[in-house]
């Protein structure tokens, strides 16, 4: 759609060049003006598909990393290292946190970012961490190939094998 292609650009423009608060101006308007405009939160039980549903939690960590693999792999993005990482202190014990390098895109990061925190199961990024890995070494290409470090959690539910 040339309007999100625009809309993104526009974004990634102003967080270029610094313009935090204009990024997100534009982000809320985007998404409808922020909490207030949307009235009261509601809440609502989540679907089945929104857990990482497998009999243990070692198999539902299994199961987060794969998914991850997928999604990269769809958007030309290779998982260099994934693991799993020790909860934290205010964390739920349903709660399966990882840490995973990947190498890509912008564009890819993009796209990556958004499938993550819209589809099935829930997946919340806490932490991106973007690094240009050759700086200093005259390359000028257009998309350069970024590495990247993700912090992802999603919930896990006992299911049936």
């Amino acid at each position: 759609d040339p309007d999100d292609q625009q809309h993104w650009s526009q974004v990634r423009e102003r967080l270029a060049a610094g313009e935090k608060l204009d990024a997100l101006a534009l982000l809320e308007a985007r998404v409808g003006g922020g909490a207030k405009a949307r009235g009261p939160v509601r809440n609502p039980a989540a679907p089945a598909s929104a857990f990482l549903t497998t009999q243990t939690q070692g198999l539902a960590g299994a199961e987060l990393q794969a998914y991850l693999a997928q999604l990269a792999s769809a958007q030309n993005a290779e998982v260099v290292s994934s693991g799993l990482q020790p909860t934290g202190r205010d964390d739920t014990p349903e709660t399966i946190r990882l840490q995973a390098t990947l190498t890509t895109t912008i564009g890819s990061l993009q796209t990556l970012l958004y499938q993550l925190e819209t589809g099935t199961p829930y997946v919340f990024v806490d932490s991106v961490a973007v690094q240009l890995p050759n700086v200093g070494l005259g390359s000028t290409r257009q998309d350069p190939v970024l590495r990247v470090t993700l912090g992802i959690r999603a919930l896990w539910r006992k299911g049936a094998a």
